[in-house]
């Protein structure tokens, strides 16, 4: 059975769901970087909801395994909700806020963990695939977008999650729940002091495409889209 997803705030309890953007619930599909779901977490924690304890909670998620990576913060909020089940849980009590949020894609730069004292160059994410945009004329790259992966609680237990057999670094999904109140999106590419880069590279791609391929690829599909034209 498929897992489905919605992005939870705890601390203002309130959450975002992906049927009115557009995506599909289950996690791989929508986190890709232009889909409305990833985006919308992107652009709510470089807003309202940063500093806030904020998850990609999986409705099969539960506290029957707790060597997870995000366990502690998973039972965090059991507890204090009186429920394993937090998906449900937030669905019946806490606010939808998915008709307010910001949907768009706005080419973040950078994603900060503070507490780990990492940023993310979101221009450096391997290669999904390359399509063209018939209303910008342009070949577009799509890569997966790696904050609802750090953030999310429950992955492997479900159709569409990100998967052992073919997602690199699959050990390193829900690896920030932990430190999701430290957590930044920016444009800002000045690098603190101490701060070192962090490349989690989840792809579904086997082999990975790095990004380095990107403007050969698109390149690729550019000349395509003229001889087919012609």
């Amino acid at each position: 059975m498929g897992q489905y997803y919605k992005l939870v705030n705890f601390d203002k309890r309130e959450f975002v769901e992906p049927w009115p953007l557009d995506c599909g619930a289950k996690l791989m599909e929508w986190s890709y970087c232009r889909a409305g779901m990833a985006c919308a977490l992107m652009n709510l924690i470089a807003g309202s909801w940063k500093g806030d304890r904020v998850y990609v909670v999986g409705d099969y998620a539960d506290l029957e395994y707790s060597d997870e990576n995000w366990f502690a913060e998973y039972k965090e909020m059991a507890d204090e909700l009186g429920t394993d089940n937090v998906y449900g849980y937030a669905t019946e009590n806490f606010k939808d806020i998915t008709e307010e949020v910001d949907a768009e894609f706005h080419d973040w730069k950078r994603i900060y963990n503070h507490r780990k004292k990492q940023f993310i160059d979101l221009g450096k994410c391997p290669v999904e695939w390359v399509w063209w945009d018939d209303e910008a004329k342009k070949p577009v790259l799509s890569s997966v977008a790696p904050l609802g992966l750090l953030l999310a609680m429950g992955n492997d237990r479900g159709g569409g999650d990100y998967r052992r057999s073919n997602g690199e670094n699959f050990n390193l999904v829900g690896n920030w729940c932990s430190s999701t109140r430290y957590v930044e999106v920016s444009n800002d590419e000045c690098t603190p002091a101490g701060y070192k880069e962090f490349a989690p590279d989840f792809t579904e791609n086997n082999p990975l495409i790095p990004y380095t391929k990107a403007e050969e690829m698109m390149e690729k599909l550019r000349k395509k889209k003229m001889a087919d034209e012609k």
